[in-house]
């Protein structure tokens, strides 16, 4: 059987090329055949070419080689360390929720993309040993953004791409389900089993393998997603007949295991795993919160693996059967793993995984039209800021020195600034927590309302202009505890929440700019 890959995948090896020697670089692929190569004229030629001459060819080959390994950096390897690639089974994907890509305002946050999941995947491919099949790779779904102009330009980029990766199956999630089958790209193998209306999505899929089919099921649970008359699809809920219908797809196909791609509740998922039906299931994450979502969930005995939030990683299953679905003997003790098999990993898409060129391409294309998006509406905000009630940084000055003066050192002041050094300054998403009052009628664009760029005071204390017309009559609501003397955590955590800013402490971070009442009682 042939490997799955990318449709634009070229690393197949030549025939009649040999491998590179255990160790070296994939970086120094090019440089060895060539190193080959002139050995083998050398052999054609050594009738005709004195000793010496060979030595020095020899030699040639041998630095080049040599070069090669010393210079160019180790690969990067995906897989958990001792892990071998080629033992992988299956990979799942899922739950990207519009993140094309990791928020660039932490370092520490940097997990996850549509490019570090192209070349993973390459990586993966490349990782294999010679006749190895490639594992079955799945999808959670729940890949869309919540709707907006912006979304629809971020659903245009996720699902052909998607079309790139051999994906076996995807089980849509609430997030596409909502904006209904039109959305879906028809191409995609979306699946769901427990769906009553034919023709809507794939019911099942198998996969042929050496020892025999791999059947993939779905399953979302109606509670999950709104269901109109309109709809042109109906999910039925977990019962004695649904199982059965899993059942007589699983017996009818020369399969040797079973997966199920899961979302739904733990009641659910446990009947489910119960069933003994499945050599593997695969949950969907229920949480948005990329800092607290686990990647399992423990109900019953069970040890289920979901995939991580925002699209920051990948499942590996190594093994189907009692090891992937994580069953626990009765009295194991918490944290103990299952008796036989390797239990289910996950491979965080950090930095240092290659961006995949296809995924990178793209993303540029959706940057430009998010910035003609941004122009297209700027009428519409150049509108609504003629009455603005922002004042800006500047007015706060004359009677807030010491603040501003506080404010105009900070990281606060030139937010707007790191947007402009990658590009970002015309993204919508990115602009609401870089400047004050962005779709609120503060910030319309650097060149209309530069007086508004930056995380400034209205930022945290609101809208001021009618406080600096009457400021002891007009009094700026308070913002914290103790009458304002100083924010609220949540006033912080609007802008610094998980993967934009993972380390983001309150204690840590607020006297880095602490000013009003409390600077002067210091």
């Amino acid at each position: 059987m042939r490997p799955m890959s990318f449709r634009f995948l070229r690393a197949i090896p030549r025939p009649g090329v040999p491998a590179r020697p255990e160790g070296l670089p994939a970086r120094s692929r090019t440089g060895w055949p060539r190193c080959v190569a002139a050995l083998r004229s050398a052999r054609r030629i050594r009738a005709a070419v004195p000793l010496g001459a060979l030595i020095w060819l020899s030699a040639c080959a041998w630095f080049c080689a040599a070069s090669a390994h010393a210079q160019a950096p180790a690969p990067v390897s995906p897989r958990a360390p001792g892990t071998p690639a080629a033992a992988a089974q299956l990979v799942a994907f899922g739950d990207l929720r519009g993140e094309l890509l990791p928020c660039g305002c932490s370092p520490d946050g940097q997990f996850g993309g549509l490019p570090r999941r192209e070349g993973y995947w390459n990586a993966l491919l490349r990782g294999l040993s010679p006749g190895t099949d490639a594992p079955v790779l799945v999808d959670l779904g729940n890949n869309f953004p919540e709707p907006s102009a912006q979304g629809r330009l971020k659903i245009e980029v996720i699902q052909p791409l998607l079309g790139k990766m051999p994906l076996a199956a995807i089980l849509p999630g609430p997030n596409e389900l909502r904006l209904g089958l039109a959305a879906l790209d028809r191409n995609l193998p979306y699946l769901v089993t427990n769906n009553d209306v034919p023709g809507a999505f794939l019911a099942e899929r198998t996969v042929p393998r050496p020892a025999g089919g791999l059947v993939i099921l779905g399953y979302l649970s109606p509670g999950l997603v709104y269901q109109g008359s309109q709809d042109r699809f109906r999910l039925t809920g977990l019962n004695a007949d649904l199982l059965e219908r899993y059942r007589a797809l699983i017996a009818r196909e020369p399969a040797q295991q079973a997966v199920l791609l899961f979302r739904g509740s733990d009641e659910e998922l446990v009947r489910f795993a119960a069933s003994g039906l499945f050599g593997a299931i695969i949950a969907g994450n229920p949480s948005g919160d990329e800092l607290t979502a686990p990647t399992e969930r423990r109900v019953a005995g069970y040890r289920i693996p979901q995939v991580p939030t925002k699209g920051q990683g990948a499942i590996v299953l190594t093994t189907l059967g009692t090891a992937a679905l994580g069953a626990l003997e009765a009295g194991a003790p918490a944290g103990s793993a299952p008796a036989a098999g390797s239990p289910p990993r996950v491979d965080l898409l950090k930095e240092g995984i290659p961006d995949g060129p296809a995924a990178l391409a793209a993303l540029k294309v959706y940057d430009a039209r998010v910035k003609a998006l941004f122009f297209q509406e700027l009428r519409i905000r150049e509108a609504s800021a003629q009455d603005s009630p922002y004042a800006g940084a500047q007015a706060c000055q004359a009677c807030h020195q010491p603040a501003f003066a506080t404010w105009q050192a900070s990281r606060h002041a030139g937010a707007l600034r790191a947007l402009d050094a990658v590009g970002k300054q015309f993204d919508p998403e990115c602009l609401d927590c870089h400047v004050a009052g962005f779709d609120r009628g503060g910030f319309v664009s650097g060149d209309a309302t530069p007086h508004l760029a930056g995380v400034q005071c209205e930022s945290c204390h609101g809208p001021a202009k009618r406080h600096q017309a009457e400021p002891e009559r007009v009094r700026l609501p308070a913002i914290g505890v103790l009458g304002g003397a100083h924010p609220e955590e949540s006033t912080c955590r609007s802008c610094h929440r998980g993967a934009h800013s993972p380390k983001f402490s309150f204690a840590d971070y607020w006297p880095r700019i602490r000013h009003g009442a409390q600077a002067a009682s210091r």
